[in-house]
């Protein structure tokens, strides 16, 4: 046989799909002595097989009630639980732990830091402060910017008053335009 069919009947073989007469075909080939190295373990396989065929296995006198035993366990149908009832057990333990989280939690001792010793608790406030203290100088160290931005903001605010000023400045054209009629009026009337 050539190496193509051997190969195919192999795969067929090995996915079950074979007839007794390819798996005989393979057998004869398998056992005769031209067999190339890379299929080596095949041969080794339908060797064994050949060897089993010659050999008596014996069937166990229960096997049959033993399966029918087993089907029958399997085949059993499978008890559901009842929805409302896991509900219930669900809702009745998130209750209990609500009521167990909360006595823990309201019978805690609370853990103040408190010294016995006067001098102890007086080293410790004033190591904390010293510290709190570097790190407020830190920080007001890195706003020292902020001076030169506020110096540099006055011309600015300078501007400000320029818009107050030009709003004075429309108030004026109204006042004048106003003086103006009524210095008209003056005038017609002095006629």
């Amino acid at each position: 046989m050539e190496r193509n069919q051997i190969t195919g009947l192999l795969q067929k073989y090995y996915n079950a799909l074979s007839s007794q007469d390819e798996e005989k075909k393979l057998m004869d080939y398998f056992l005769g002595s031209d067999v190339p190295d890379e299929l080596d373990i095949d041969r080794k396989h339908f060797l064994a097989l050949a060897d089993m065929q010659n050999e008596e296995i014996e069937v166990p006198a229960d096997l049959e009630s033993n399966i029918l035993a087993r089907l029958a366990v399997e085949q059993r149908p499978v008890r559901k639980l009842n929805t409302r009832f896991l509900y219930t057990l669900t809702s009745v333990a998130a209750g209990l732990a609500l009521i167990v989280s909360t006595f823990l939690f309201l019978n805690r001792e609370p853990n103040l830091g408190t010294y016995d010793d006067p001098q102890i608790a007086y080293a410790e406030t004033k190591q904390a402060l010293e510290m709190v203290s570097q790190l407020f100088n830190q920080g007001i160290e890195k706003l020292s910017g902020l001076e030169e931005m506020d110096r540099a903001m006055q011309p600015l605010n300078q501007l400000e008053n320029v818009g107050k000023a030009s709003k004075n400045l429309k108030y004026l054209e109204k006042f004048d335009e106003g003086v103006n009629e009524t210095h008209g009026l003056l005038k017609t009337d002095n006629r």
